[in-house]
């Protein structure tokens, strides 16, 4: 018996210290086939513990057995479960994580499989407005996107809802707090108002019943008349409307909307049904499909035909300029009616009647524009008004020297045809002749240098006509050339101005055959040379004489059309070219060597040389010419203080005079202004402005006749004109008096889209020109004032100046836009800052705040939409606060300065590493000597992005006060010795 138990104490024994060793082992020792080994390891011993107890029961009595073998017994059994258990709760935590690491691998798995193969693009929800039209597409793209959304909660949700509104949507929900409960009511607010199905149907059927009718079969009409359609019925299905059963009803619809040809062919199409069936809409759907493919197969096939020969109109390639014929209105030759010396002959009254009778510009006397539509900046050079001197109508009879005047500029009108501006030319002739086929051009491919040393292939065409070297605005951006100004004028024959090359940029191109050729070239920039070259797709078996002499091409794809990167000229083409010319069997076309390759070029015969075509005949004859001289001018110009004063001619001057001496106000506050007509022969009776007026009234009298809604608003505006005492009937013998003129007037109807959407309204106008005269004003509406006009103050920040009557100050009331919940962007940032309003410059201490916060921005490379970082948006919001404190500053407004007091500006400029400033003071002396001081006007300007040094900014600040000095002077409008202009230099001022 004693051996057994000391069996059982060494097993307790065993089974203790593996418990301890157990709970001492480092945690990265635990892992799974360590605690499986040890549990191998206690099974083992608790099954030979347990057989030896059973053997010392079996082989002793129960009384014989001691109470120290049940302590044994119950002790090891205790070790034994608490081992067991602590290693099969590590054993399950640690397969629990392989688990879930094993599941991970295999999702980020998946993940970088599936995104391998595409990348989506961001789904982003629009912003609604109020617009019911918009509603659907946001209501199911929030709805998917948002508001089904388990994984965000109420108050994100009601967030991004608010981020997305805009307008009378955004106003509807304005002052919700964002809580967790509010989002479910806003929701619901917002479905209430926009999810209005009646009115969405409205709108599907009123752009379904208003498409226009076709007048001619096109391809593109059909595509839409069936898109808009097929649209509509979507948008009906999609508001729960059954439209499976409208097939008649829309086909009906639609057919009258087609063009007459296209229409027959339906109807012959259901004519040879021999059923009584219905035509559904998706047969006539394959019927407009199959019609528009039809008609986009033919229309860019069709020629058009003679009445013997076909000849087929092909546009060729155009160098510089294309010149059109160009007829003279009356004389038919080919020249411009400015030009023409027969109409010159004839009187002044004569051409004015001419020109009125055939609707030519009374300015530039162009016959594809009025007077009103003339975008030419030119004037009479004898009265300087707009109109064209031969126009001019001379009212001084008795005078002798204006008539040799104006023969004088009749005659430098019609003989000025020439240009004295520095000109790129580039002439161009064009003649209808019948040539077989086409003309293929000398290209080649060459490699040219970008800015990081790389060379790129490019195609060039090589001109020996032309004498300088162009290039493509987007082969400059490919290569990042550096560009430096220049200005020339491309011109044609007649010295017909077509466009302007601003930029010039240094190149250097080498051959894509020998490494060893390279060569530096100056080109000008156009946004584009030619066409693509060829014209047409060439058959490259007529080209296998050139394999029999085996040449290497500069263009192996010369036969193919492709664009033209680069134009060589004349200057490049001597260093390019070499000795050796090849010509084609046929002797049209020759090859020619050079250091780029062999180039072709010559006249590619057809294989039908019967076919003849009319082609024009290029001839590029390029010019350039660099004036230093005009760049240098333009420099100091630059820089050259402008006279703010404007010099008035003497109608000008009066106009000014009468406004000065005749202006008054009334006990109400109104003004009362003197007209300034004319005291003799004014210009717009003598031009007939009764004729004019009465012509207008006729034309207005057929529209309202056919118009009735109109004509009702019409006689409504006249009779409120009569009644407010603006209109009164035209009595006997008024338009006899010396100052009777006639104002032609007309209805102006202003239907949606700018003013409102629903209604048409009419609006008052009074045309102040005189049309047969030629000297026509700016065209400007007579409107009566909108006195309920009502500003959105919600929407904009206003600093607005205001007078002070109690103490006779100007002041600021600042208003400001309660900050919405959406993130502060750029775009937010620069439309605040815009709407601040900064009179005479009082605020230039705050203005400069906001120039540099935009700066800034600029700086940090914030797109327009990104949202700012904490630092920058507390910024803001600290700016706008302290806009609040502009309400206390206080601007006298009288300056105290009597006629005869003395007065003195004095200004001051200042200079930062931020900004340069100027001001400027008025110091009065009265008669007394008592002196006061009161400020002015001041100007403030940003420092560049790219830093410059203190000094530099001093002089910049210099240069801005001399200037606000001078304008200041000018508006005070005092004398030399009155005013004591003193300028204070920054280095003066730091002593």
């Amino acid at each position: 018996m004693e051996g057994q138990i000391n069996v059982l104490k060494d097993l307790q024994s065993v089974m203790t210290k593996a418990l301890t060793n157990y709970k001492k082992s480092p945690k990265d020792r635990l892992t799974v086939e360590y605690i499986e080994t040890r549990l191998e390891l206690l099974e083992n011993d608790w099954s030979l513990f347990k057989d030896t107890k059973s053997q010392l029961y079996q082989t002793y009595k129960l009384e014989d057995v001691s109470q120290k073998v049940v302590d044994i017994y119950d002790t090891t059994e205790d070790t034994y479960i608490t081992y067991k258990c602590a290693m099969k709760s590590a054993l399950n935590k640690l397969k629990a994580k392989e688990a879930i690491a094993q599941q991970g691998s295999e999702s980020n798995t998946m993940s970088r499989a599936t995104s391998s193969l595409v990348k989506l693009p961001k789904i982003s929800i629009p912003t609604f407005s109020g617009k019911y039209s918009e509603w659907t597409t946001f209501y199911d793209l929030f709805t998917s996107l948002v508001h089904n959304n388990p994984s965000l909660d109420n108050v994100q949700k009601l967030h991004y809802l608010k981020g997305h509104l805009t307008g009378e949507a955004e106003q509807l929900i304005r002052h919700t707090p964002i809580t967790d409960a509010n989002y479910n009511q806003c929701w619901l607010q917002l479905e209430r108002r926009y999810a209005n199905k009646k009115y969405l149907t409205n709108c599907i059927l009123k752009r379904l019943f208003s498409q226009k009718r076709l007048l001619v079969e096109s391809a593109s009409g059909l595509k839409e008349l069936l898109d808009t359609t097929t649209d509509c019925l979507s948008a009906l299905t999609n508001l729960k409307i059954d439209v499976s059963t409208w097939d008649v009803i829309i086909i009906h619809i639609v057919t009258f909307k087609l063009d007459n040809e296209t229409r027959k062919q339906w109807e012959l199409s259901i004519s040879t049904d021999s059923s009584n069936e219905l035509p559904t809409f998706d047969q006539f759907k394959k019927f407009i499909e199959s019609r528009f493919r039809a008609l986009e197969f033919i229309e860019p096939n069709k020629v058009h035909q003679g009445s013997n020969i076909t000849h087929a109109h092909s546009s060729r390639a155009m160098l510089a300029t294309k010149t059109s014929s160009m007829l003279c209105e009356y004389c038919s030759e080919s020249h411009k009616l400015c030009f023409c010396k027969k109409f010159a002959k004839q009187s002044v009254d004569v051409r004015r009647e001419f020109v009125a009778k055939n609707k030519i510009c009374f300015n530039c006397l162009g016959s594809n524009h009025t007077i009103y539509d003339c975008k030419k900046q030119m004037s009479c050079r004898i009265c300087k008004k707009r109109h064209h001197s031969l126009l001019h109508l001379n009212r001084d009879v008795n005078t002798g020297n204006d008539s040799q005047v104006q023969d004088s500029a009749t005659k430098s009108v019609v003989d000025s045809n020439s240009t004295n501006d520095s000109q790129i030319i580039a002439c161009l002739s064009t003649d209808k002749i019948a040539k077989p086929s086409q003309v293929l051009l000398a290209t080649a491919l060459i490699q040219a240098e970008s800015k990081t040393g790389q060379f790129m292939t490019v195609r060039a065409l090589l001109d020996q006509g032309s004498q300088a070297c162009f290039i493509t605005e987007a082969t400059v951006q490919l290569l990042r050339l550096k560009k430096s100004l220049v200005r020339g004028v491309i011109t044609g024959l007649g010295n017909n101005r077509s466009t302007t090359a601003k930029y010039m940029v240094n190149l250097t191109i080498k051959s894509k055959i020998d490494d060893s050729f390279q060569l530096k070239i100056n080109a000008y920039v156009l946004n584009k040379i030619t066409s693509y070259l060829p014209e047409n797709s060439m058959d490259i078996s007529s080209f296998d004489w050139i394999d029999k002499y085996g040449l290497s091409l500069a263009d192996p794809n010369f036969n193919t059309p492709n664009r033209i990167d680069i134009l060589l000229g004349a200057d490049a083409y001597a260093s390019i070219i070499k000795e050796g010319i090849v010509r084609s069997p046929t002797g049209t076309l020759i090859a020619q060597s050079t250091a780029l390759g062999w180039i072709l070029s010559g006249l590619v015969a057809s294989s039908n040389d019967k076919e003849m075509q009319h082609l024009p005949k290029n001839i590029s004859v390029n010019c350039a010419h660099f004036n230093k001289d005009n760049l240098l001018r333009k420099f100091w110009k630059i820089e050259e203080q402008k006279s703010s004063k404007k010099i008035l001619n003497p109608v000008e001057q009066r106009c000014e005079e009468l406004y000065t001496k005749t202006t008054l106000r009334d006990a109400t506050g109104r003004y009362i202004v003197r007209l300034p007509f004319r005291d003799n022969d004014p210009a717009c009776k003598s031009g007939g402005s009764g004729y004019i007026a009465e012509m207008r009234l006729k034309t207005l009298q057929k529209r309202l006749s056919k118009d009735t809604c109109l004509k009702d608003k019409y006689i409504g505006v006249i009779n409120e004109y009569l009644q407010l005492g603006h209109l009164r009937p035209v009595k006997e013998g008024d338009d006899k008096k010396d100052q009777a003129v006639y104002l032609p007037h007309h209805a102006v109807v202003r239907d949606g889209g700018k003013w409102n959407s629903n209604n048409q309204e009419l609006m008052k106008i009074i045309d102040q020109m005189k049309e047969t005269e030629g000297e026509v004003e700016q065209p400007g509406p007579i409107k009566e004032e909108n006195k309920d006009l009502e500003i959105k103050l919600d929407s904009t920040i206003k600093i607005l100046l205001t007078w002070n009557r109690n103490d006779d100050s100007f002041q600021y009331t600042a208003y400001l836009a309660p900050l919405k919940t959406a993130p502060v962007t750029k775009r937010q940032v620069k439309s605040d800052i815009a709407r601040l309003f900064y009179p005479l410059g009082w605020l230039a201490p705050s203005e400069v705040l906001a120039k540099a916060f935009i700066q800034k921005l600029w700086l940090a490379g914030v797109s327009w939409d990104e949202t700012f970082n904490k630092q920058l948006v507390q910024e803001w919001n600290t700016y706008r606060v302290e806009l609040l404190l502009l309400t206390k500053v206080r601007i006298p407004r009288w300056l105290r300065s009597k006629f005869k007091d003395k007065l003195e500006l004095h200004g001051f400029s200042d200079t930062s590493k931020i900004a340069y400033s100027a001001v400027v003071y008025l110091r009065v002396l009265n008669a007394v000597d008592r002196v006061h001081v009161s400020l002015l006007v001041a100007r403030i300007r940003v420092a560049p992005v790219k830093q410059a040094n203190i000094p530099r900014l001093e002089l910049c600040g210099a240069v801005l006060l001399s200037r606000l000095l001078i304008e200041a002077a000018h508006v005070l409008n005092s004398s030399r010795e009155q005013v004591k202009p003193r300028l204070i230099p920054p280095w003066y001022c730091r002593g």
